[in-house]
């Protein structure tokens, strides 16, 4: 296999100091990208940057948008970007995240249930193979009798505290009991 090399000439030197695009300057010398970069290098040229232009420019734009809360694909669609590309140039302006990048968390909030309030004849009728199941996963009758008589999301959070357990959780065995009880 032949190696061709490209020598130090005038016309690589103002092609490249004209930002011709490097697979466009490898077809006229019919080597690769990498060869071009390479005789760059080996020519002392400074290198170009690896990566695309921002298509994110206008930052006072950005900013006003970020701040108002739109939400991301929102504004990737007016700088007709990705939504990656708005993430990184929120990180690039120096913007707070939108969201941590942990796992997301279940805000139960004040809302008065519909489910009629049980009293301790129907906690007493759960389905024997509902409570078998849940004792089954670790979970005390203590537990499963604070889920049943629970009225409404007001509950859950004291509930998931005093058991040390997760408002999410709380909350998936919940409607998991209320669905077996229905």
């Amino acid at each position: 296999m032949s190696r061709r090399v490209i020598q130090d000439s005038a016309e690589f030197r103002r092609m490249w100091a004209d930002d011709m695009p490097i697979a466009e300057m490898a077809m006229a010398y019919g080597v690769s990208d990498a060869c071009i970069s390479q005789a760059a290098r080996r020519f002392g040229l400074a290198m170009r940057s690896g990566g695309r232009a921002w298509k994110i420019t206008d930052e006072a734009a950005f900013r006003r948008m970020w701040h108002a809360g739109l939400p991301v694909a929102a504004i990737a669609e007016h700088f007709d970007a990705s939504t990656k590309s708005v993430t990184q140039a929120a990180r690039r302006y120096g913007l707070p995240p939108r969201r941590s990048r942990g796992p997301r968390k279940v805000k139960l909030t004040v809302v008065e249930d519909e489910a009629p309030v049980k009293d301790e004849a129907s906690e007493q009728a759960l389905p024997a193979d509902l409570v078998a199941r849940m004792e089954a996963r670790g979970l005390g009758a203590a537990l499963i009798l604070d889920l049943a008589r629970a009225g409404g999301y007001a509950d859950l959070r004291a509930l998931a505290a005093r058991h040390r357990l997760t408002e999410r959780r709380a909350l998936s065995l919940w409607h998991e009991i209320r669905r077996a009880v229905a």
